[in-house]
């Protein structure tokens, strides 16, 4: 997971398919970034690289939407391919957050 800034957004790129074997080490890296979060308005996820998604990436998406929903910012994902979003719509993530 890479970290890129771009004025009051923090973008955090994900360069792996979120599945269980890869979690650990994603929320591990996204923890480092996390005490962050206080210094920008949008926290934004960039799935561009993901083609897959597990139940224990799911979680890991839902986690870092509560995280920053706690501290009162915005959470979006981005570059989502059109099976993720048809995905997080059936689950109505959709309704929680942004997903372009």
């Amino acid at each position: 997971m890479e970290k890129k800034i771009v004025e009051k957004s923090m973008i955090l790129i994900v360069e792996q398919n979120l599945i269980a074997s890869k979690v650990r080490e994603i929320n591990d890296k996204a923890q480092n970034f996390i005490e962050e979060i206080e210094k920008f308005e949008t926290i934004i996820l960039d799935i561009k690289d993901v083609s897959y998604i597990d139940s224990v990436g799911i979680t890991f998406i839902v986690a870092m939407y509560k995280i920053v929903s706690k501290q009162n910012k915005e959470f979006k994902l981005i570059n989502t391919n059109e099976d993720i979003k048809d995905l997080f719509a059936l689950m109505r993530l959709n309704e929680k957050f942004s997903i372009e």
